[in-house]
């Protein structure tokens, strides 16, 4: 079988006949029409010349239980939409990648601004402690810790000096 499609030889003015009186222009009823047809417009009989003429020659002798079709190009349309469907894909994935680097840029940042922020507590109790420690060695060299013993062989101010645990009878 030769399956042609939207060609037209005339059925097409019957059908436009075949609608109730006013209810469109010959050109609304084209549009209509041609919205299904994926090459957009009506196929004429010479479209189809070369298969009619290919099927009848002894070229297709092996041609056997074949249905030969002419989609207008339905199938090219397919495949268009699925290059734009894909092409739509690669553009959302440039798009997360972009907007994933972004973000992989600005968490960098916010780690060096974290790291440079740890290192000045670091370098500023560094610095404390240094400075506790100078306070500490001056106060001890100055003598302001040396005084009398309070209790026997106290050595701190305001002490009884050792203590020294007797065994507890048991």
């Amino acid at each position: 079988t030769l399956n042609m499609g939207w060609i037209d030889t005339g059925q097409w003015n019957r059908h436009f006949k075949e609608m109730p009186a006013g209810s469109c222009t010959r050109e609304e009823f084209d549009r209509m029409v041609l919205k299904v047809v994926p090459a957009g417009r009506f196929g004429q009989p010479e479209d189809v010349t070369g298969m009619v003429l290919f099927l009848a020659s002894d070229r297709a002798s092996f041609e056997a239980n074949r249905k030969a079709a002419s989609d207008q190009g339905a199938k090219l349309a397919t495949l268009e939409a699925r290059v734009r469907q894909l092409e739509e894909a690669a553009k959302k994935a440039e798009r997360d990648l972009k907007n994933a680097r972004t973000l992989a840029a600005a968490r960098e940042a916010r780690i060096v601004d974290m790291r440079s922020i740890l290192e000045s507590l670091v370098d500023l109790e560094r610095r404390r402690a240094s400075e506790t420690r100078t306070l500490l060695e001056s106060a001890l060299g100055s003598g302001l810790f040396d005084t009398a013993p309070s209790g026997p062989g106290s050595s701190i101010p305001g002490t009884q000096g050792p203590t020294t645990s007797k065994p507890v009878p048991g």
